[in-house]
């Protein structure tokens, strides 16, 4: 977003009530947008204080040489930590989406929730830089929420599917089973009636060579 130019009171008293209205909310974005930035700035310097410091001092120092609370400190050493590797692109004039740039600084520690591959996402789908703070809070906990339902109804419909495969593997197998008993009892019934037959014949021919025998000796 561009820097607005300061107007001389005189050119303010010429513009609408609307005109007034888009300077104010430029300016309001502007304002948040330093706010992060410099926020950033005291982090990055922090941390390296930090790391300067006599080892079990810190916590003096920070009373003594700033005007922060060590939570403060804490908060804008996290704020350089998340955003700081990536200033340039964030806070640069060259910046495609305005939906990091323009936030505040308790928006931004709000967003700290979200994993920093989604947050990018997450502030422009929340519609974040027109958000309170509490507001914010609550929107990403609905979404984590509705995030997390979604995964139980996913992990519930993967058992579903898996039970319902093994259930047909095991209905498959059966009626492969079935399939081979029926064959085999096919195959017993056909030889029982092929040893039926034969048996028939066997006692056939011995009542005739019975006969003949018979006839002989008559």
């Amino acid at each position: 977003m561009n820097e607005m130019e300061i107007r001389k009171p005189y050119e303010l008293e010429q513009l609408t009530p609307e005109q007034l209205g888009g300077e104010i909310r430029l300016l309001a974005s502007q304002a948040r947008r330093m706010a992060l930035s410099y926020a950033v700035e005291i982090g990055h310097r922090l941390t390296l204080a930090k790391e300067k410091v006599a080892h079990g001092e810190w916590l003096d120092w920070v009373a003594r040489e700033t005007t922060l609370s060590q939570s403060s400190a804490n908060k804008m050493m996290r704020l350089y930590e998340e955003y700081g590797s990536r200033q340039e692109s964030l806070f640069g004039a060259e910046v495609n989406s305005s939906a990091l740039t323009n936030l505040s600084v308790s928006n931004a520690l709000a967003l700290l929730a979200v994993p920093a591959e989604e947050r990018e996402k997450a502030a422009k789908d929340l519609d974040a830089e027109h958000l309170s703070s509490r507001e914010l809070k609550e929107a990403i906990a609905e979404r984590d929420a509705a995030r997390k339902q979604l995964q139980t109804a996913e992990a519930r419909l993967e058992d579903t599917q898996k039970e319902l495969a093994a259930q047909f593997e095991a209905a498959t197998a059966l009626n492969r089973k079935l399939t081979e008993a029926r064959e085999g009892l096919r195959e017993e019934a056909a030889q029982a009636e092929q040893n039926k037959r034969e048996l028939k014949a066997r006692i056939k021919e011995s009542k005739i060579g019975r006969a003949g025998q018979q006839e002989c000796r008559d």
